[in-house]
């Protein structure tokens, strides 16, 4: 149970992490070069673990050939997950760049004339939903598991996108605060300025009191100018001779 005080986007990120583990398989199977950290041995070993609980839910239902194609699933994303992390590993002890905590890319992209991010958002959830409702007629919870992997893949691939694109943003915006406090540096310093329309701040609203505001641009200036005066720290010189024995 999530705790009271826990935020909308807190909450959305813990959805995401719980999405990202029955979408893995999908991931190790359809992903080259997926990343040291991203293929972490607890999520290996959680999705392994659950595969082997939906292959024993799956007999109770007497479906012999379920319980086979789950547990060979199951066994293939084990090794698979903990070879390729492997692979990643002496890649990094030979010092090749990758990043370990990427998602990999996908083996489509190499072949459709889309970019990356939309094979692995649109094309590979499309295309797990689409094979798990063929083989849902004939393994049945194998088959219900690739469609819930779909969903869950395509829900963990948009929240990736949009914490990238966040990123990339938050990198612009730092770059138009930083061209717009130069600006205003400039024009605040000016006698007697007026209010600076938001057409040529980039939408940041500055100077509502212009009075105030010619006093924090100076206040700014004077910041990152350097330092007209330097403290220097004078050091006493002991004097010669014999200094008399502390008792």
């Amino acid at each position: 149970m999530m705790p009271q005080n826990t935020t909308l986007s807190q909450k959305i990120e813990i959805v995401a992490s719980l999405c990202l583990f029955p979408a893995l398989p999908v991931i190790i199977f359809l992903r080259k070069k997926p990343g040291y950290r991203f293929l972490s041995p607890i999520k290996i070993l959680v999705i392994f673990a659950l595969l082997l609980g939906l292959a024993a839910f799956s007999a109770t239902s007497g479906g012999g050939a379920t319980v086979a194609i789950l547990t060979v699933f199951a066994w293939a994303t084990f090794i698979t997950g903990l070879v390729k992390r492997n692979l990643r590993w002496r890649e990094i002890k030979r010092g090749i760049s990758w990043h370990s905590y990427s998602r990999g890319v996908s083996w489509l992209s190499y072949v459709l004339p889309m970019s990356d991010s939309s094979v692995k958002r649109w094309v590979e959830p499309l295309i797990v939903l689409a094979i798990g409702f063929l083989l849902m007629f004939a393994f049945r919870w194998f088959g219900l598991y690739l469609m819930v992997a779909a969903f869950c893949l395509f829900a963990f691939e948009a929240y990736d996108y949009e914490q990238s694109i966040n990123r990339m943003l938050d990198t612009l915006d730092s770059l138009v605060d930083s061209e717009v406090m130069s600006e205003n540096v400039a024009y605040y310093s000016q006698p007697n300025p007026t209010q600076r329309p938001m057409e040529e701040t980039a939408g940041i609203p500055t100077g509502i009191a212009p009075d105030i505001q010619h006093q924090i641009e100076r206040r700014r200036a004077r910041k990152s100018s350097p330092a007209d005066t330097l403290i220097v720290a004078t050091v006493t010189t002991p004097p010669t001779g014999n200094l008399p024995e502390v008792i």
